[in-house]
């Protein structure tokens, strides 16, 4: 250690620099140094420094090169820099603006960095002293003791009490001292929580709300629960039934024509008064048309304007209940599906079987299924629009035409359309012509009979 020393401080300026720049480092063991050793030692780099030399940087008593003179946290160099740009840090370091920026706490409310001046610390959170005051009034909160924080802001006591302060619902003053009765987001003094009528306090009773107001269980029965309409007092939570718009206790509920209570709630209505099911049968349910017994409240059918039981609505020919089935009407009297087809429905022409609900065709003022009306001559199924009629029996288009058309002299097919007669026989159109040009002959042209046959009026010349 003492040889390369020796080499260090004898060496001229040109080859220390040369042997800082390569990073000549080398791990030696540590040995004492003397006070005058250590006074011309590079601080950063434990190297020696000639004391002479005016490149020397003198910082806060230390001594380093003028490359080893660099910001202890990003490692720029500082010699270009003066004493006002770089400060010291906590261990006595020199460190550049930027990183002291970068190192420094933030200020809560400004954000900005909290450099050289004093700090004010409150709950973990840093202030400049500037910035530590009353959000609303911007007072100086320093030697203030009774502040306050409102939603992480600081505010003085007054401003507090003026703006954030809890107060009562009911009176309007402010909760000093922090005891308060809460119901449904709002606070109340103890001794404000009272019944809006009564003014009894109430915080170990019960109570509801009316109208928004806070009101004791004896006085919101008393003047604002729903009344019975027979006995008039209140409802409050005993069990009831509304009739025609009224309510009632369920004891209260009677029967208008005995008196007697309607437990069970099956109750029939007559007049809009209520009556219990026996009084309202004895004096005014409708009789069944049939067994001419009260109908009581339940089901019941009407029919023809009669009502009947559901049991003595029946088949007036075999007298089976009808119920929900599906009936006829034959000469105002109820008749079943089965009954119907057998005596009163119309039969079909051709099978002779009972027409029934559904589609039918009628021709020549018979009935027939559809699936019964036929060509009588090829036994096609044809509808009424599709039919022709010879002798009364219903034929198809094509059987018609077939054998009931009259056919043309000339080629012997049926005749459909227009045709032309002469001498008592028939002609289709185009087979009306002269035996000697082949021309077809009109209707208005004159036409003239030989021994060959027709002759046309041009021919004829």
């Amino acid at each position: 250690m003492d040889q390369i020393e020796s080499n260090l401080t004898t060496t001229d300026d040109e080859e220390i620099n040369k042997i800082y720049k390569t990073e000549l480092f080398i791990d030696l063991q540590p040995t004492t140094l003397n006070s005058s050793e250590l006074a011309c030692r590079c601080h950063k780099c434990k190297y020696s420094i000639n004391c002479d030399n005016e490149n020397e940087i003198k910082f806060n008593n230390r001594s380093y090169h003028v490359n080893c003179f660099t910001c202890i946290m990003c490692n720029d160099n500082l010699n270009n820099l003066t004493n006002k740009k770089f400060q010291i840090n906590n261990d006595g370091e020199a460190i550049c603006t930027k990183c002291e920026r970068k190192q420094a706490n933030k200020c809560f409310l400004c954000q900005q960095a909290i450099l050289r001046e004093e700090s004010i610390i409150l709950e973990n959170k840093y202030y400049h002293k500037n910035c530590f005051q009353c959000f609303q009034c911007q007072k100086s909160l320093i030697n203030e003791k009774n502040f306050r924080i409102h939603s992480l802001k600081l505010c003085c006591f007054q401003c507090y009490t003026e703006h954030f302060a809890i107060r009562c619902e009911k009176c309007s003053e402010l909760i000093s001292n922090g005891i308060t009765t809460s119901y449904n987001g709002k606070k109340y003094h103890p001794d404000c929580f009272q019944c809006r009528k009564c003014k009894t306090n109430i915080i170990d009773s019960k109570f509801t709300i009316h109208d928004d107001q806070i009101c004791c269980i004896e006085c919101y029965n008393e003047h604002f629960t729903e009344k019975c309409f027979q006995c008039l007092k209140s409802l409050s939570n005993r069990e009831s039934i509304i009739f025609n718009e009224n309510t009632y206790h369920l004891d209260c509920f009677k029967c208008e024509k005995c008196n007697k209570t309607i437990n069970d709630l099956k109750f029939a209505t007559y007049n809009s008064q209520a009556y219990c099911i026996q009084c309202y049968n004895e004096n005014f349910a409708v009789k069944c048309y049939q067994c001419l017994k009260p109908i009581s409240v339940g089901k019941s059918i009407v029919y023809n304007e009669n009502k009947y039981h559901s049991n003595c609505f029946r088949c007036f020919q075999c007298n089976n209940i009808l119920n929900d089935s599906t009936f006829y009407n034959e000469n105002s009297k109820p008749c079943c599906i089965k009954c119907y087809n057998e005596y009163f429905a119309e039969k079909c022409a051709q099978c002779l079987k009972s027409i029934t609900i559904g589609r039918s065709i009628i021709f020549d003022k018979k009935t027939y299924h559809p699936d019964c009306f036929r060509c009588c001559q090829c036994n096609k199924i044809m509808n009424d629009c599709q039919c022709r009629t010879e002798n009364d029996k219903p034929y198809c288009i094509q059987c018609y035409d077939q054998y009931f058309r009259p056919r043309c002299s000339k080629c012997s097919e049926p005749i459909i359309d227009q045709y032309t007669m002469f001498e008592g026989k028939k002609f289709h159109s185009n087979c009306f012509i002269c035996v000697k040009c082949r021309r077809i002959i009109n209707n208005k042209e004159n036409f003239y009979r030989d021994q060959l046959g027709i002759l046309c009026s041009n021919c004829i010349l």
